[in-house]
């Protein structure tokens, strides 16, 4: 099978003989700034989580991540340790690193429908046609190299504008993906500018330090390959850090992430 770029930056091997051991391996192009952009190494810790349960209906529902160190391309190591497997919920710890070098950690848990009929969210967005607006095209010199991968479509603020620090638009891979798992969600929801980037003057550096998502999973099929609706604002900021929440939602109008990211602004 011919995988994208981004499929195969999220995929993880099994290290022969080593128990909760992987390999992955991030291709050139996937840059921002020093390292490979936090989405894909986020994603590729989520498939090791994935990989450790042998229980397919057990999904991820939480993942708090961090990444220590800019993310080289080329091949790293990932270890996955289950710290506690219930009876409907799994919690996995996982960490990546190159050589003795530690690069990205998270907690992952991953659990089967209680069959609760609850289902909501507050404050659902307006999504607009996604055929009325303009895909951006974006990459070096002027946005991350990554973004060359993504199509993007804004509306508004604008990043630079002196607006209110929010975001809103549509995101998908130009590659078409197979399927729209937790993995994929979680790179799709970091691929958006910061927000607070429609409050500042000019561009400057901010880089992700901690990473919390929740990951819900529509009740039917969706299309690996629609345009995703991202909705995000600044929640604070002070002495150089922000935190802002981020959602994905799908065409239809079903949540399929809330993201929290802590920034630093360099």
């Amino acid at each position: 099978m011919d995988l994208s770029g981004l499929e195969r930056g999220l995929s993880v091997s099994p290290t022969e003989g080593a128990p909760g051991r992987f390999g992955a391996s991030f291709p050139e192009g996937y840059r921002q700034g020093r390292g490979v952009y936090g989405g894909m190494v986020l994603g590729a810790l989520a498939r090791a989580a994935i990989a450790s349960e042998p229980d397919p209906e057990r999904r991820v529902r939480a993942f708090l991540g961090a990444i220590v160190a800019p993310v080289p391309d080329g091949d790293v190591d990932v270890t996955a340790s289950v710290v506690r497997r219930g009876s409907a919920v799994t919690t996995v710890d996982v960490g990546m690193s190159r050589g003795e070098g530690a690069l990205a950690r998270a907690t992952v848990v991953l659990g089967r429908a209680r069959g609760h009929d609850g289902r909501f969210a507050l404050e659902p967005p307006a999504i607009p046609d996604v055929t009325s607006l303009a895909s951006l095209t974006l990459g070096p010199p002027f946005a991350p190299e990554f973004l060359q991968h993504f199509e993007l479509w804004s509306t508004g603020p604008s990043p630079f504008s002196g607006s209110e620090p929010r975001t809103e638009g549509f995101v998908r891979s130009r590659a078409p993906l197979a399927s729209l798992g937790a993995a994929e969600i979680i790179a799709l929801v970091d691929c958006f500018w910061p927000a607070l980037f429609s409050r500042e003057a000019g561009p400057r550096p901010m880089a992700t330090v901690t990473f919390d998502a929740q990951v819900f999973y529509p009740e039917g099929p969706v299309d690996p390959g629609a345009p995703l609706y991202f909705r995000a604002r600044v929640l604070a900021a002070a002495d150089g850090y922000f935190a802002e929440a981020r959602e994905l939602w799908t065409p239809g109008g079903e949540l399929v992430a809330l993201n929290q990211q802590t920034f630093a602004v360099i």
